[in-house]
């Protein structure tokens, strides 16, 4: 957090990810951010869930999505979740 802040203050961008490469049965496919409504952490694995509500594994830990991530968009909400901001309905406390 505090180097996105510096990074701010010296006027440098970060470049964040616009889509993952994902394994789909024998291949790959190409998943956009715009598409993911979360991450999820489960079994020592981490998966991108899409907003038609299909898995697909990433080979990242939780830490480097987090940074991977545009935070104007994505929010963790703990260690195992990291959510869209669009796909925030509610909040309960």
């Amino acid at each position: 957090m505090l180097a996105k802040m510096i990074q701010d203050l010296a006027g440098t961008r970060v470049a964040y990810k616009c889509r993952f490469l994902v394994r789909s049965g024998h291949g790959y496919i190409s998943i956009k951010t715009d598409d993911v409504a979360y991450v999820i952490s489960k079994n020592k694995l981490n998966y991108l869930v899409s907003t038609d509500d299909k898995k697909y594994v990433v080979d990242h830990t939780m830490d480097q999505l987090q940074n991977l991530l545009d935070p104007r968009e994505f929010q963790r909400i703990n260690r195992n979740f990291i959510v869209s901001n669009q796909s925030i309905k509610r909040m309960d406390s």
